[in-house]
């Protein structure tokens, strides 16, 4: 049975462009829009199957007033029709005397309801995987972080600049790690170490050593940035010795203010080094 849904999507504009619909009476415009109403409560949404006084019986009209509208319908295409013909006869044309069953179908519907199926079955079997992967993988993930200090009365000793190992477990890639380190500058690398090591711990992620690949990538690029930054603070420094501070990373209100100040302390100085000559004298 089709799953309900709380409104139908009326597409007024192609209802109004559709050239069956607009060729079609009023009468079997007013049938089809109560047909199509019973069709979204239907079991199978889109199709929908019944005899002839049922359907005119559903659209609230006689049944020589159904039967003109269900062979409007079949002449212009509005939807399918499917009946049993009459025997020995070739023509599709529905007489009131017909009491076999009738399906009328709405291919936009039908086709929008096996995509919402279809939709629905892909997200489920997501759903599924996604939860079957949760309750296997902690189970394989076997992460324990390299055994601390000893217990004994020997004092703590700090971590070495590049570990031989960090962890025991076969999901933890030691050389993959060790070669994305080298791109670490020495002095940095205890600090890095030790926020891969509290992430992983902390994340607990699927892939360890991808995780903690990107983490030392993204440190060894914040340590470029900061070094081309301190660089060129050094360039500026030594390009203007005069003004004794560095401009760069300073907006021009704070530029001025400093040279404002910088400007007081040269006066002051003068001042000091004139009153300790005229001392001298």
């Amino acid at each position: 049975m089709s799953k309900k849904l709380p409104a139908m999507q009326w597409y007024s504009g192609d209802w109004r462009k559709d050239p069956g619909v607009q060729a079609a009476s009023l009468a079997t415009r007013g049938f089809w829009r109560e047909i199509l109403d019973c069709m979204w409560e239907a079991e199978e949404r889109g199709t929908i199957t019944r005899t002839l006084p049922q359907f005119a019986r559903m659209a609230g009209c006689t049944v020589d007033e159904a039967t003109d509208c269900i062979n409007e319908i079949v002449d212009l295409n509005i939807g399918n029709v499917k009946f049993e013909r009459y025997e020995n006869e070739k023509s599709n044309k529905l007489r009131r005397e017909y009491n076999g069953r009738i399906t009328l179908i709405n291919r936009r519907m039908k086709r929008e309801e096996k995509d919402r199926r279809g939709n629905r079955l892909r997200q489920s079997k997501y759903r599924e995987r996604a939860g079957s992967n949760r309750k296997i993988t902690p189970e394989k993930r076997k992460i324990t972080p390299l055994p601390s200090a000893s217990a004994s009365a020997s004092p703590p000793q700090s971590p070495p600049s590049q570990p031989a190992s960090w962890f025991d477990g076969e999901a933890w890639d030691q050389r993959a790690i060790d070669r994305v380190m080298n791109a670490i500058p020495p002095d940095h690398r205890d600090s890095v170490r030790t926020e891969v090591v509290g992430s992983v711990l902390s994340h607990g992620p699927e892939n360890p050593t991808g995780y903690a690949i990107s983490i030392i990538k993204r440190c060894a690029g914040e340590i470029r940035v900061e070094e081309k930054k301190e660089s060129k603070r050094k360039e500026h420094a030594e390009k203007h010795p005069y003004l004794g501070f560095s401009t760069v990373g300073m907006t021009p209100e704070e530029i001025e203010a400093a040279k404002e100040e910088n400007a007081k302390r040269r006066q002051a100085r003068e001042r000091q080094i004139k009153e300790a000559a005229d001392a001298k004298r």
